[in-house]
């Protein structure tokens, strides 16, 4: 069978790599803890700060991945200026033909590794969309095995929150994507996330200081893998 890729084209995308560092108080200024609680305390403090000051890194990285606006920031998944597959018909209020509308206006050729990622509050919004009789039209899928959380899936595709993603407000707002993400988006990640201890600097004030770091960037790849939900623009 001859297979036509006359219409395949590539492209390029530049990856660059912003340096994301986590610090004390300040932008920068490193997080010193005393000699004493390093000593003193029943459990891994040093451990604490590290997994802290990696984790404030990440949450800078989420957000910029899903809203960056790609000049002094990575280009995010759902940035403001990106152009929405669908809106919603009235105002910010999500609807079912909402979800249907935007679905059907995902690829066929992206479903079968799509999901949803939005935040909390978006899910909260949908879960309360009923029917005509009062009843809710969303249930989470039950899970064998006790203590196991619900999956979240919205007709048929996994959910992921991500609270990096924008609240369903205001005017002409992008919100919620649907797609295959590992297609439609590509990660830089120049190394591991560096974690600098310094005891020497302020060793005569009883001190160690704290640095983490990390070079990452994030673009989309592939705008065809994924829809764009927004609110409706009434300007």
């Amino acid at each position: 069978m001859r297979v036509d890729i006359a219409n395949l084209t590539f492209g390029t995308v530049n990856l660059k790599a912003f340096k994301y560092t986590s610090s004390g108080a300040g932008t920068t200024t490193p997080l010193r803890v005393s000699v004493e609680l390093l000593q003193d305390s029943e459990f891994d403090i040093q451990g604490l700060v590290a997994r802290k000051l990696g984790e404030r890194i990440m949450r800078k990285q989420a957000s910029d991945w899903a809203v960056g606006t790609g000049t002094t920031l990575p280009l995010g998944i759902c940035h403001a200026a990106l152009t929405p597959d669908h809106a919603l018909a009235t105002g910010t209020t999500i609807t079912y033909a909402d979800l249907m509308d935007l679905e059907a206006a995902l690829d066929p050729s992206y479903e079968q590794n799509a999901r949803w990622v939005f935040n909390k509050a978006t899910w909260t919004s949908i879960r309360k969309i009923e029917d005509g009789n009062g009843r809710p039209l969303i249930f989470d899928q039950a899970v064998s095995g006790a203590g196991q959380e619900p999956q979240k899936t919205l007709l048929g595709y996994p959910v992921v929150l991500d609270q990096s993603f924008p609240n369903p407000t205001g005017d002409a707002t992008n919100f919620a994507v649907l797609g295959d993400l590992r297609e439609a988006y590509v990660i830089r990640r120049v190394a591991p996330l560096t974690v600098v201890v310094n005891p020497y600097t302020r060793m005569n004030n009883g001190q160690v200081e704290y640095v983490a770091w990390e070079r990452a960037d994030g673009t989309i790849q592939n705008r065809k893998a994924y829809v764009v939900l927004a609110t409706e623009d009434v300007a």
